[in-house]
């Protein structure tokens, strides 16, 4: 299964990472989910499309969903 890093903007600790992790894993088609504060990003794998509501999860949060940056 591809995944892809996207930019996250507003992670400041694990913390952070946790909020963002639980709020992007019950989305539907994701199968994996790995924020890391550090580098300000978020690994998403999904089946076929970008989960409906990504963006709009982790704004419920504080936190802002950037750009694609590569597909890992």
């Amino acid at each position: 299964m591809p995944r892809h890093r996207y930019r996250v903007s507003g992670m400041s600790c694990t913390g952070c990472e946790v909020l963002v992790e639980s709020a992007v894993e019950p989305l539907p088609t994701v199968t994996f989910v790995a924020a890391d504060a550090d580098r300000d990003t978020l690994d998403v794998g999904y089946d076929e499309r970008l989960p409906e509501g990504l963006g709009d999860a982790i704004a419920d949060y504080g936190f802002d969903l950037g750009d694609r940056i590569e597909r890992i």
